[in-house]
């Protein structure tokens, strides 16, 4: 009988230890963007994990490369930088494991199906509608966050998006490929 409470302050111990390493940012990024910066970048990846294509094996690679690129830009103009990766699914764990292999995202949105949140306001909503709607989409944003001055003393940054802009938006392995080429890099940095 000794032991039980041995064992309740162990289990208590145990858990209060596994919430002291709970944090609300992505371990990737301990501070969120709009704290530091009013623009931030933003690459989307929309995919599948039953599209062949979202599965093309040069994709991960391709995606990392353009991350480090866009961050490098958005180092340059002092914009924060944001990966958000969007899989359309019924399977939640299918859709976690197919974007785990794309890329290490900021943000994630899966589950659904083609009325995701993420899908629906990336896929629908911001690309363009001339171009041929297929998967895996890759979309470059900007975004502006709401910036207040109180009384000119102090500034302050909240999280609420003001606008969106689609700078950039290719598909397939060879669009994001070609947007890798630095005709199609320069294109982003000019329209900054």
């Amino acid at each position: 009988m000794k032991k039980l409470p041995t064992l309740g302050a162990f289990i208590f111990f145990a858990i209060l230890g596994g919430f002291s390493n709970c944090t609300l940012f992505p371990s990737k990024n301990s501070i969120p963007n709009y704290f530091s910066q009013r623009s931030e970048l933003v690459l989307v990846y929309i995919g599948s994990s039953s599209c062949v294509a979202a599965n093309d094996e040069s994709i991960p690679t391709l995606f990392l490369k353009l991350a480090h690129k866009i961050d490098s830009i958005a180092v340059e103009q002092n914009y924060g930088f944001t990966t958000i990766g969007i899989s359309s699914e019924i399977n939640i764990e299918e859709g976690l494991s197919h974007l785990k292999k794309i890329h290490n995202f900021d943000e994630i949105s899966i589950g659904n199906g083609l009325a995701n949140v993420g899908f629906q306001n990336y896929y629908w909503e911001k690309i363009n509608p001339q171009k041929k709607l297929t998967i895996p989409q890759f979309i470059i944003t900007k975004r502006e966050y709401d910036y207040k001055s109180t009384q000119g003393l102090n500034e302050s940054i909240s999280p609420k998006i003001n606008s969106e802009e689609v700078i950039v938006q290719t598909t397939g392995a060879l669009g994001l490929y070609m947007i890798l080429q630095k005709k199609h890099i320069d294109r982003v940095w000019d329209k900054l």
